[in-house]
């Protein structure tokens, strides 16, 4: 879901595979599948909240739902908040070890402050 990156931003789900992580110094992968679900979980009920149709994840997977005709402003809004996703209609944001409670809080407000802007609510 979200990786910390120079600058600031944070990456929604386009890196390591969501439970695993291996480096060239580290040879076995770290497992921490039961932090990223509940990271997904709070991920979801926070995006919930803030107005959107979000499925209940099942696994450190969170789907949601964006109107198509919103879904380039939104990419462009979440951009601006910091937060790197691929928005189309059913949107997937994926919890990983890059992800802690800030970037979770980060995507959670960028979601929200978009379902509360000017263009949206015209």
């Amino acid at each position: 879901m979200a990786r910390h990156t120079p600058g600031g931003a944070v990456h929604l789900g386009l890196t390591a595979p969501p439970d695993r992580r291996g480096g060239a110094e580290d040879d076995e992968p770290v497992v921490r599948l039961d932090d990223d679900h509940a990271n997904a979980g709070r991920l979801a009920r926070g995006i919930s909240a803030a107005g959107w149709e979000v499925e209940a994840p099942q696994t450190n997977m969170v789907f949601v739902k964006v109107a198509r005709e919103s879904c380039a402003s939104l990419q462009a809004h979440l951009a601006a908040a910091g937060v790197v996703a691929v928005v189309t209609p059913r949107t997937r944001l994926v919890t990983h070890l890059d992800v802690d409670a800030g970037g979770v809080d980060q995507a959670v407000a960028a979601f929200a402050s978009f379902n509360r802007s000017p263009a949206v609510a015209g």
